[in-house]
Order: C-alpha cells, then structure tokens, then sequence
C-alpha cells in the first residue's frame, strides 16, 4: 500500500512539473515570441484648410511593450466622417456589432470609389476587401520598448466637424505545427485562454476626432 501511495505520489509530482514546464514555455517562449504585448494608439494633427479641403495627419502607434521584437503586418487605417449639416444618428438594432454607437455616414474610401476620377475608382476597385487603406504596404518590424508611429496624410472635407478614425495590425508571426499543437493543448488544460487562431486576428483600436471650425 504504501509502495503504491508513493508510487503515486512520484506520478502527480511529475504530472505537476510537466504541466509547470508547458506552462511556462507557453507563457514565456512562444507568447512572448509570437504575440509580444503592443500598444495600438492613433493621434490626429489639424495641419490646415486648403481649396476646400481639411489636411489631416494620422499617426498609427505601434508601442512594443515586449521583450521581443514585434514583427507586424497589415496596417490599416479607415476614416469615416460627418458634416456640419449632417444629423448625428447612432445605429439602430439591424446592426449588431455596432448598434447604440454614431454612425458616420461618409467614408474616405467611398470618396474615392463614387467621387474619383477614373485613375482613383480604378485603384480602390483594386485594393483589397478589408476595411480602409493598407499604410505599410509590407512588412514592418518594431524592436522592445519602441514606440513606432506610422503617418497617414488625408484631406477631408472642410464642412466636416467630427472624424472617426479605424486602425488594425496583425502579428506576422505565425505559430508552426508543432507550436500550434502546444498552444491548443494548453489550452485545453486550462493553461491559457486563447488559441492560435487568435494570433492571426486582427488587433483593431478606434477613436474619434473634431475639426476645429474656422469659420
């Protein structure tokens, strides 16, 4: 009996001590690794009105607040606006994902699309379906602690009081095989709270903006 107990008691410790080293080479290898923890912030600059038109600087902020370098991809920003004349509405319940908040009814994108000439109805019809406009056209990398601003110059139209702007990143890194096998077994055991397909989701931030009125 007592043979078994300790034989037992042998198991748990080495149950134990595996669960502990997965945990931790969960925790501190490939999160660490693959998903450093970033900061997404944006800030506008009112640089001016010209011809009509609101110049607006857009700074997209990648903080890396890891201690790995942050390899990011797919940075986006989409602007949408009300004017002065408009009604500020919010969304009714048909639109789940963002019903009670305001909607701003004209997009920058959309400009392009039904307002450009025949060069720039050309290029959106080109770009992808995502939403908004690609800034980095690659690849960027970010080292640990740097706080990274990617600009974005826009003209909006002067008559426009507020502005919402939308931007995302996604993690370029991608779990292999064998790391994805490690990260759903964690999972399961409870050992972490996400799965490798949220590595490869979107990380989104929006904020909205006012034009000061000059006139």
């Amino acid at each position: 009996m007592k043979e078994t107990l300790a034989i037992i008691s042998i198991l748990l410790a080495l149950i134990a001590g595996l669960l502990i080293v997965l945990w931790a080479y969960t925790k501190f290898i490939l999160e660490r690794g693959l998903i450093p923890a970033t900061e997404l912030s944006i800030e506008t600059n009112f640089i001016g009105l010209q011809g009509g038109k609101a110049v607006i600087e857009i700074l997209v902020h990648l903080k890396n607040a890891g201690t790995s370098m942050l390899i990011a991809k797919n940075i986006r920003a989409d602007i949408r606006y009300i004017k002065k004349d408009e009604t500020i509405e919010s969304f009714d319940y048909t639109n789940k994902k963002t019903f009670g908040s305001v909607n701003f009814p004209n997009s920058l994108r959309n400009d392009f699309l039904n307002h450009g000439d025949v060069v720039d109805r050309e290029r959106v019809e080109k770009m992808d379906n995502e939403r908004g406009f690609k800034i980095i056209p690659h690849n960027t990398y970010v080292q640990a602690g740097i706080d990274q601003a990617y600009t974005f110059t826009i003209a909006l139209p002067a008559d426009t009081t507020y502005y919402l702007v939308y931007s995302s990143f996604e993690y370029a890194q991608r779990p292999s095989n064998s790391q994805s096998r490690i990260i759903t077994l964690s999972r399961k055991l409870g050992l972490i709270q996400y799965s490798p397909h949220h590595i490869s989701e979107a990380q989104s931030i929006e904020r909205v903006f006012s034009i000061p009125q000059l006139n």
